[in-house]
C-alpha cells in the first residue's frame, strides 16, 4: 500500500515538474518529458502490468492538467505503449537505460502524434512532425542520462518484499 501511494505521489510530482519547470525550457515547443521517463523507469523496475497502470494514470493526469488542449486519453494511450515497451527491455548498464529511454521516447511521441492524426488533429508536415519527435528524443535522452539510474533504483527499492 505504501509503495502504491509513493508511485501516485511521484506521478503527480513528475507531472507538476514537467508542466511548470521543464515547459519554460522548451525549444521549438518541445521539452523534456519527465513523465515518460518515470513510466520507463517503472517499466524497467517493476514490469509491464504495474508500469501500464502507472503509465495510464500519469498519462491521464498529463492529459487533464492545463495547458493541455488535446483530446483526453492521448497521452494515456501513449504512456501505456511506452510502459509495455520498457518492461519488455532489460537493460544492463546506464548506457542501455538511456538507449531504452530514447527508444521509448520515440515510440511514445510517435504514438501520441499518430493518435492525433487519426482523430483529425491539424496535421503538420511529416518533416516538422519528425523533427519535433527527434528533438523530443534528444531532450529525453539528455535528461535520462541524469535521472534514469536514480529513478530505476528508487522504484526497485519501493518494490514490496516478497515472503
Amino acid at each position: 500500500m505504501k509503495s502504491t501511494l509513493a508511485y501516485i505521489g511521484l506521478c503527480a510530482v513528475a507531472v507538476v515538474l514537467q508542466v511548470s519547470v521543464f515547459a519554460p525550457w522548451a525549444w521549438n515547443g518541445v521539452a523534456a518529458d519527465l513523465v515518460l521517463l518515470m513510466v520507463v523507469a517503472v517499466g524497467l523496475a517493476r514490469g509491464g502490468t504495474y508500469a501500464a497502470l502507472c503509465g495510464f494514470g500519469a498519462g491521464l493526469l498529463l492529459d487533464l492538467v492545463p495547458p493541455s488542449t488535446d483530446e483526453t486519453g492521448r497521452w494515456a494511450m501513449a504512456m501505456i505503449a511506452v510502459a509495455l515497451l520498457a518492461s519488455a527491455i532489460k537493460p544492463t548498464s546506464r548506457r542501455s537505460m538511456v538507449a531504452t529511454a530514447a527508444v521509448c521516447s520515440f515510440v511514445g511521441t510517435s504514438v501520441y502524434a499518430l493518435i492525433g492524426v487519426v482523430l483529425g488533429d491539424h496535421m503538420p508536415s511529416f518533416g516538422s512532425m519528425l523533427g519535433a519527435i527527434l528533438l523530443g528524443v534528444v531532450w529525453d535522452s539528455a535528461v535520462a542520462a541524469l535521472v534514469m539510474p536514480r529513478l530505476v533504483g528508487l522504484f526497485t527499492r519501493l518494490q514490496p518484499r516478497r515472503v
